[in-house]
This record gives structure tokens, sequence and C-alpha cells, in this order.
């Protein structure tokens, strides 16, 4: 059971395998507006390590674990677009799942109080017969192309590979 805010996957991040169906309540299936607010792209651009003068050792606050869950907390106030609102009985996964290469398109967070979420580890998805996995990860599949598809229309630009600096008028 977790409570309004807890995020279950986070955009930009890779994730361990995972499929999970909502019991109760609803989670959002969110996207950063911009790539700047998104945590995940700034942790990527800067080392998480600052050598300090004299080369002083780091206070326990300031290593790189809480460096991480510091920085991932200062995208809660971040712009972002609301791909998704799903609630009991719908499913989602992580892309490891599926099983597909690259970083989460999206941040799952819980957004009603007492919302309970089952989840299958890699452990338990391998335990599936093999016919039944793969009825699962097409459905999975389907919802996800679905889900980046509404992505696509709401920020036609997500999917542009050409840079602004490379347009020449």
């Amino acid at each position: 059971t977790f409570e309004p805010g807890k995020k279950l996957l986070h955009e930009g991040l890779l994730s361990e395998p995972g499929i999970f169906v909502i019991r109760s309540g609803t989670v959002e299936l969110r996207r950063y507006t911009s790539p700047q607010d998104n945590p995940a792209y700034r942790l990527g651009r800067r080392p998480l390590l600052q050598v300090r003068g004299g080369g002083e050792s780091m206070k326990a606050e300031s290593r790189p674990g809480q460096v991480v869950r510091d920085q991932m907390a200062e995208g809660d106030d971040a712009d972002y677009v609301v791909i998704d609102t799903l609630e009991q009985g719908a499913s989602f996964a992580s892309l490891s799942a599926m099983p597909l290469p690259g970083a989460e398109p999206f941040t799952v967070v819980v957004t009603s109080p007492g919302t309970s979420v089952l989840m299958g580890s890699e452990r338990c998805v391998r335990k599936l017969p093999a016919a039944d996995l793969a009825k699962l990860r097409q459905v999975l599949v389907q919802s996800a192309k679905a889900r980046m598809r509404k992505l696509e229309a709401l920020h036609p630009d997500a999917f542009s590979h050409r840079s602004t600096a490379a347009v020449v008028s």
C-alpha cells in the first residue's frame, strides 16, 4: 500500500524488470515537460562527487546515495504532463520486463491515498508459463505503444531527432 507521491518507476532511469497491477487506487504516468527538469537527466549530466579542497572526506549526508535521493526529490516540483491515469485492474510494466532496452519513458506516481499495487519481480515473472508470459508481454507492449502514441500526440517534438541548433532559416 502506497500514499500519494510515491514513485514506482522513474523517467530516464533503467529499472529492474517488474510488472505492476493496481488492486485499488490510482497512479499517473507522467512525463517531464523539459528534459532539464528531469532529475535523471541532471544526474547524467554532472558527477555525483565533487572534490573538496585538501581531499577532505565527505560527510554522510553528502555521499553518492544521498546525493541521488536528494536529486530525485528535486524533480517533485517540476512541470509535467499526465499521459495516463490508471485505476483498479490496470497494469503496467518496466521496459525491462517486456523485455525492451532503454530507460523508463515515464514516471509512475501514486495519486490516491492507500493505493494498493501488486508487483511481480523478475523472479516471479520467470515462473509464469512461457505461453502466458508471451501473451502478457504482448498486452503490456501494446499498452506501452498506446501511451507513447499519446505522448507523441500531446508533444509532437518529443520524438524529434532534429537539433534546433542545426536548423538554419
